[in-house]
């Protein structure tokens, strides 16, 4: 396993950890607030002057230049709620200050919750120090990297979804998702997600990166959402979160 795979395993598992467990509604957050609603995100930042800030309207992950860590540092949300079942999130993305090759990935992952870590990643990056691929949309399934696809885009959205027994990856572009990737997996356990901005001392271009992350939404099954539905509000809402996780 080499250190891109690794560090990602430690992002992962460190600032996406549930506090609590249980099975979740659905999930739609705008931050127009500029308040963390702490019973729906676990906020992460490691590294040295790394901040995770839900301002200006969104999720804003600074990683400052000449940051060092032999593991893994930057910033994240991550989902208190737990999940059963399918699940469908999607998170718009900004790429405030981005210069090339900086070596930072803007990523939105699915994993499993108690032990044998399993995790699902899709991600906007920019290769630098040891990864020489440049500016790609690419996913990472349990240390199995793959389906780049370059690209210049300074905004877009990652989604992944768990249907069944499948997980499927992909990115927004020409006004609608484009597939990158699926693998089988167990419909059985137990799910959080999250997204963040995240580096390593070996990959980091020592240059300050500012991500921005925007209009989150999930949509577990329909048999999940119709047991919590208690009026038409309730169904309103359900049909607005799953038009934006299409």
């Amino acid at each position: 396993m080499n250190l891109t795979i690794k560090t990602l395993i430690l992002f992962v598992a460190l600032t996406v950890a549930p506090l609590r467990s249980g099975n979740a509604a659905s999930i739609y957050d705008d931050f127009n607030d500029n308040v963390t609603n702490a019973a729906l995100w676990n906020v992460g930042a490691t590294g040295s002057g790394v901040t995770t800030s839900e301002v200006n309207q969104r999720v804003e992950v600074s990683i400052p230049g000449g940051v060092t860590d032999p593991l893994s540092f930057g910033g994240s949300y991550g989902s208190v709620a737990v999940f059963s079942g399918d699940i469908d999130v999607a998170v718009s993305f900004d790429l405030l200050q981005w210069p090339a090759t900086n070596g930072v990935r803007a990523v939105l992952n699915i994993q499993t919750v108690g032990p044998g870590l399993s995790y699902w990643v899709v991600e906007r990056v920019s290769g630098g120090g040891a990864d020489q691929f440049g500016e790609v949309y690419l996913t990472d399934f349990n240390s199995s990297v793959g389906s780049y696809v370059n690209t210049g885009d300074a905004s877009g959205a990652l989604r992944i979804a768990r249907s069944g027994d499948t997980v499927s990856a992909y990115y927004l572009a020409a006004g609608g998702w484009q597939f990158l990737r699926s693998t089988q997996v167990d419909p059985l356990r137990d799910l959080v997600f999250g997204f963040g901005a995240f580096s390593s001392d070996q990959f980091f271009g020592d240059q300050a990166v500012q991500v921005a992350f925007d209009d989150v939404a999930t949509v577990p099954p329909p048999t999940a959402i119709i047991s919590m539905v208690t009026g038409l509000l309730s169904l309103a809402g359900f049909g607005r979160w799953r038009s934006r996780t299409r």
